[in-house]
């Protein structure tokens, strides 16, 4: 047993072909927490299956960036990672949009701020609206654990006007009307309103949004 274990250590070290770049964007918030726990995943996923995951790691899309910068994004971010062949995004985007659109009080709103979430969000976006342009849910014709995820984390850009993106918006739509997340949806509306406005103010500056 000591000598196979031996040898398939050894072999899960052997040098390979198969090498990966991949952007890693943590963002804001929660981002910022589950990005470097979603790394370890994936170099050990690296490990176990062979192949070489090189990381190269950004600050932008984020409100750090934001206040050092006055915008979100480099003018030069698609030369950044568009080598990479895949992005590691954190999050963000939407609750900056919500928080400066309708949670926020109108005279606390940072218009450039969600102005500048709305051109991060387009990014992804697009992406998800190419991705849905040939079949109804994200994995295929039938609601998944994929569509519960995404629809749950960008559930506040219904209130946006997706008109650009429109496979986006028809699925998101059909996601948000199944039964039970209809019930969500209104548990979160009852807590948006009861929420002190103080409190919303808190989480906006804990966060940084």
């Amino acid at each position: 047993m000591s000598a196979i274990a031996s040898n398939k250590n050894a072999s899960e070290k052997k040098p390979t072909n198969r090498v990966y770049r991949v952007a890693v964007i943590p963002g804001d918030g929660i981002g910022k927490e589950v990005v470097p726990e979603g790394v370890r995943v994936l170099e050990t996923a690296a490990q176990k299956f062979g192949f070489e995951l090189r990381q190269d790691h950004f600050d932008f899309a984020s409100c750090d960036y934001y206040e050092k910068h006055g915008r979100m994004m480099p003018e030069d971010w698609k030369e950044k990672i568009g080598r990479h062949v895949a992005v590691f995004f954190g999050a963000v985007g939407v609750n900056i949009w919500s928080l400066h659109a309708v949670r926020l009080p109108p005279d606390e709103c940072d218009a450039a701020l969600r102005d500048e979430a709305l051109k991060l969000l387009a990014v992804p976006f697009k992406v998800l609206d190419a991705a849905l342009a040939q079949t109804p849910y994200l994995l295929g014709r039938e609601f998944t654990v994929a569509d519960l995820n995404v629809a749950a984390v960008i559930s506040r850009a219904v209130a946006m006007d997706l008109s650009a993106w429109p496979n986006l918006k028809a699925w998101l739509t059909r996601c948000l009307d199944r039964p039970a997340a209809r019930t969500a949806l209104a548990l979160k509306t009852e807590s948006d309103n009861e929420t002190p406005v103080e409190i919303t103010r808190r989480i906006a500056r804990i966060n940084r949004l």
